[in-house]
């Protein structure tokens, strides 16, 4: 039959970042969409309704799926999935998170066309490539890409098959796998989630996975949790950590610049553009929600936690909170404190008293900034020294504009 492929993700407070997933993906040929949403307070519902103008999405409310039992909500949504696949409309079904992007090595095959290579397999696998290069709300791939192999996998199926479904890989009787370079997979270990690779070249399929994104979006993904019920997200060892061969991926101008231009054109024609930017100050604001969490105090399993994920954070608000979290755990409480006060907020020579509203027109300059960074590096650097000059003791503005002009200055 024709190959046809559906992938299925689960989204919880994402409409930042669908958009760019959904399109990367129809983009490489996937034909169809589960997205499971779930606990979202954000704009993922209206954003996912737009993309389906466009795109054949299923757009699931999963709270109920969730609710039923959170360790193993995402193998349940899953096998939702599989379940409600049709084999006479889909061949194929695949299983990835939403900062997770399937790419070809040449950056132009389509999925069907990597799948028609070896159609022999049941399992398709697809190593990490886990994104060095990310800043604040950029764009997914440049031209020059700095991305590190892993072991992890994530999985496409053949449908027609008896699968035991899993997180990174699925299970079933005489299965046959292949690696990201067409050949049979060789695992590392008996449940089968890594498979070696030859650390010295990218394969001719893997996910580019956005692990970290950049610093702010990082901090402010820790504040998402975890379905256990942990305020803060506690399997982060910390920004840019991992340890292995980093390479440098590159990608051809004139594909990038279509790829993007079609992109761009996409968010113009579904209206999308403000919902993004919008879904943009939302990440900001759990960022800032976060930082006034750890103000008002943490316990210490907490406090352990947010040490170690916020290790190698160069944000200088953030470093003063793991400074001030490191002397709590140091004097070991029973309850840490963790209370700043405002002069410790605040630059040391300067203090200003904001209103509600003043901070909240300073904040919309912040953020329009953040939104023309990869766009128009000019007028983001401009809008920046705007909100400096209104808010010259924000740390994270001062941060950003440095970041904004060393950049210019290199182009």
């Amino acid at each position: 039959m024709e190959t046809r492929v559906k992938l299925v993700a689960i989204a919880k407070d994402e409409a930042a970042y669908l958009p760019e997933w959904i399109y990367h993906h129809a983009y490489f040929g996937f034909d169809s969409f589960d997205i499971h949403v779930n606990n979202t307070s954000d704009k993922s519902k209206e954003v996912l309704e737009k993309l389906s103008n466009a795109y054949n999405i299923n757009i699931i409310d999963s709270d109920g799926l969730y609710h039923k039992g959170a360790k193993l909500f995402q193998t349940r949504a899953y096998e939702y999935s599989l379940k409600k696949t049709p084999s006479k409309q889909f061949s194929h079904i695949a299983f990835f998170d939403v900062d997770e992007f399937w790419t070809p090595n040449d950056f132009k095959s389509s999925i069907q066309e990597y799948i028609k290579k070896s159609e022999q397999f049941d399992v398709y696998l697809f190593n990490w490539a886990i994104h060095k290069s990310d800043s604040d709300f950029s764009h997914c791939f440049s031209k020059n890409n700095v991305l590190a192999l892993d072991l992890h996998v994530k999985h496409l199926i053949k449908l027609g098959r008896k699968y035991s479904l899993g997180i990174h890989n699925s299970n079933g009787d005489n299965l046959h796998y292949a690696d990201g370079n067409l050949k049979t997979a060789d695992f590392l270990e008996h449940v089968k989630a890594k498979v070696k690779i030859d650390k010295g070249c990218f394969p001719k399929a893997f996910l580019v996975h956005r692990l970290y994104r950049g610093q702010l979006e990082y901090v402010s993904m820790l504040g998402r949790g975890l379905p256990n019920g942990n305020r803060f997200k506690s399997n982060r060892k910390g920004y840019k950590t991992d340890k292995g061969l980093d390479i440098e991926y590159k990608i051809d101008s004139y594909l990038l610049d279509n790829y993007y231009q079609k992109y761009e054109t996409m968010l113009e024609n579904l209206d999308l553009v403000s919902d993004v930017f919008d879904s943009k100050g939302y990440v900001t604001a759990r960022y800032q929600k976060l930082l006034s969490v750890i103000d008002n105090g943490v316990n210490k399993d907490e406090a352990k936690v947010l040490y170690r994920a916020l290790n190698n954070i160069t944000i200088p608000e953030v470093v003063r909170r793991r400074r001030q979290i490191k002397d709590e755990l140091n004097k070991e409480p029973a309850q840490l404190g963790l209370h700043l006060t405002k002069n410790d907020l605040r630059h040391p020579h300067k203090t200003v008293s904001l209103n509600g509203s003043r901070n909240k027109y300073i904040d919309e300059i912040r953020n329009a900034s953040l939104f023309f960074e990869e766009s128009d590096p000019d007028i983001a650097c401009q809008l920046m020294r705007i909100a400096h000059k209104l808010r010259p003791e924000g740390e994270f503005i001062k941060h950003k504009l440095t970041q904004m002009e060393q950049k210019i200055t290199d182009d």
